[in-house]
């Protein structure tokens, strides 16, 4: 997300090469000052950018000085990736790799992996900025580099800003964070204190959100940093419009804008008016979204930011609604909802790619393990062959005993991996159900949630012949849009992650509860039952079947959920007055044989109690 700044923090050129050419330091000095001079000279008039450097090149590689090298690629890449040139950044970041690829001076191309980083990393290809980012990063620290490591770890965290990971963006902006405050740095601290403060609120820590934003208030005003007094109004502006404080927002974002056209960081400018644009939405403010929202709109083109294009035609395609500009409305919702089908095309394809590698790793694995099993087969036999050959009568006892002993340790072994294979199945099938319910969730969030809000706009606008039809059809398309979301939550349900196992099922108990049949939540203690978020996820799931296999076959007016403790074992109940069934005369299916899996993974024990007529008891005992 926070691109813009990037080239505030590529690694500067590494001086000690002056110490290590100690004899030429008199020449060198002179030749780089000239040099740095020629290449400012360069960049100043565009049509004469590419013959200059063109020339200069060559002249050094006639004298073949690695240092002065070393500092035209670097200062030639930087100068076009600042002006947005990245495909001739990346060219002379490569050259630089190249020349130093078997130099005596390893931090040499650091640098360059650090630019060719921030390059793809604004073309969209996260995955490999990380690498080459970490690249460069492990360079640093294997050889005491602290400082220069710890700006290349800030890198990274805007890096998965980007990628919307921001656990590991709140984890790298830390490092950085932690790294520049023991090493006292006066430059930088101020801009990745409030970036760490960013990566907090967007990870729900609003009170280590506002202590660091405070922290950068004060470093910013202390050192004078124009990017930390950008990043911290605009950290601010986020922080207060999620307490739903307008008017400090406002003035926060307003800051942020001043400070970012001062020193030409469009970047922060398009995020401060995005955030303008959206609280102007949600105050019914309709010209002022429109106007932040198309200014931002006009720089987010310019910058390439299809993150921020989303959310921009969202906003302005709802103000456009407001005003009956339906035809605009409608092209901005619907440039919206191809740009979210972009992304999850792209996403998609990278789960897929994920389960293909896992699956190949897996299936070697497994064949492996049967080809060590086979290999250690044949050697007994083979010892087998030898002792009989040695030994004639006791050695044909001794034969006997050892095969069948063999033969048990082969197959206790092989029942062994068998056994940690289906585990592991499960585990994955469960982490898939969980990554394609997310998927779901947000599909049916956004794009039909975005494609349906632009029918409704353009069926508002339709003339009918009966109006009364209208209103039908509007109302039906309400209840299709609230069923929808009813749907998304169940299939992601929010309170899972914020309020965990217990608040997330009295969710699931209440909106799921009707007149036909009623859910009851009864729950007996005053913490959470399972820590361990993954396993609640499991939990969750295991109780959402059950209560759907109440609800559809049952027959039921009541069901109740009830958790409880006994002698330091929890019990999760569901019970329902329905019409039960002869659990000897039932034939169990998939859903049941699952259900008894997954609980035996979370170490717990699963019974079910059932007679014609009197209902159904399934318990979950977790010790």
């Amino acid at each position: 997300m926070f691109h813009k700044h990037l080239p505030k923090t590529i690694l500067p050129i590494l001086l000690f090469y002056a110490v290590v050419f100690l004899p030429n330091l008199t020449r060198a000095q002179l030749d780089s000052l000239q040099l740095a001079v020629r290449i400012e000279q360069a960049f100043l008039v565009a049509e004469k950018t590419d013959s200059i450097l063109s020339v200069t090149e060559f002249e050094l590689q006639e004298v073949e000085d690695e240092l002065l090298l070393d500092q035209f690629y670097y200062q030639a890449s930087k100068n076009h990736f600042l002006r947005g040139k990245r495909e001739l950044a990346k060219e002379y970041a490569n050259k630089g790799l190249n020349q130093f690829n078997q130099s005596t001076f390893p931090l040499a191309k650091a640098k360059y992996y650090n630019i060719l980083a921030s390059c793809i990393t604004l073309e969209g290809e996260y995955e490999t900025g990380v690498h080459y980012y970490t690249v460069a990063a492990r360079i640093m620290e294997y050889h005491g580099d602290r400082y220069n490591a710890a700006l290349i770890k800030n890198n990274l965290a805007n890096n998965f800003f980007s990628w919307h990971d921001f656990q590991s963006a709140e984890k790298y902006a830390l490092e950085a964070y932690t790294e520049l405050k023991e090493l006292k740095d006066t430059l930088y601290l101020s801009g990745i204190t409030a970036i760490l403060a960013i990566s907090e609120q967007k990870n729900e820590k609003l009170k280590k959100s506002e202590q660091h934003l405070k922290e950068a208030k004060l470093l910013s005003e202390k050192h004078t940093s124009l990017l930390g007094l950008i990043v911290m109004h605009y950290g601010y502006g986020e922080l207060y419009a999620k307490k739903g404080l307008t008017d400090s927002s406002l003035f926060h974002y307003h800051q942020s804008i001043k400070w970012a056209e001062k020193g030409q960081l469009y970047h922060y400018k398009m995020l401060s008016m995005t955030g303008l644009s959206k609280m102007h939405l949600d105050a019914g403010q309709v010209d002022s979204t429109i106007f932040y929202g198309e200014s931002a709109k006009s720089i987010a083109l310019q910058l390439n930011n299809r993150n921020i294009l989303y959310a921009l035609n969202k906003y302005l395609g709802k103000a456009y609604g407001e005003l009956k500009d339906f035809d605009r409305a409608y092209a901005l919702l619907s440039q919206a909802h191809d740009f979210y089908i972009d992304k999850a095309d792209e996403e998609n394809k990278k789960l897929i790619q994920d389960a293909m590698v896992k699956y190949e790793t897996e299936k070697k694995e497994a064949e492996l393990v049967k080809s060590q099993l086979e290999n250690e087969r044949k050697d007994n036999l083979i010892r087998e062959k030898n002792y009989g050959i040695v030994i004639l009568i006791l050695g044909l006892l001794s034969i006997s005993v050892v095969a069948l002993l063999l033969r048990r340790r082969y197959r206790w072994r092989l029942d062994h991996v068998k056994s940690q294979q289906q585990i592991a199945l499960l585990k994955a099938i469960g982490e898939g159900e969980e990554k394609e319910r997310t998927r779901l969730s947000h599909e049916m969030h956004d794009s039909l949630a975005s494609a349906l809000t632009g029918i409704k706009l353009k069926t508002e606008n339709a003339d009918f012949k009966e109006e009364k039809d209208k209103g039908v059809l509007l109302d039906r398309m309400k209840e299709l849009h609230v069923e929808i979301r009813r749907m998304s939550h169940n299939l992601k349900p929010l309170k899972l992650e914020k309020e965990g196992f217990i608040g997330a099922l009295k969710d699931y108990c209440i909106e799921n509860s009707s007149e036909a049949t009623k859910i009851h939540f009864i729950n007996n203690l005053n913490q959470e039952i399972i820590e361990n978020q993954a396993h609640g996820v499991v939990l969750f799931r295991i109780c959402q079947e059950l209560i759907a296999n109440t609800l559809k076959h049952a027959q039921a007016k009541n069901c109740y959920v009830q958790i409880s403790k006994m002698d330091d074992q929890v019990y999760l109940q569901i019970e329902d007055d329905g019409i039960g069934f002869e659990i000897a005369n039932q034939e169990f299916g998939l859903g049941l044989g699952t259900i008894e899996e997954r609980v035996s993974l979370l170490g717990a024990t699963f019974k079910l109690e059932s007679n014609k007529g009197e209902g159904t008891i399934s318990t979950i005992i977790l010790s």
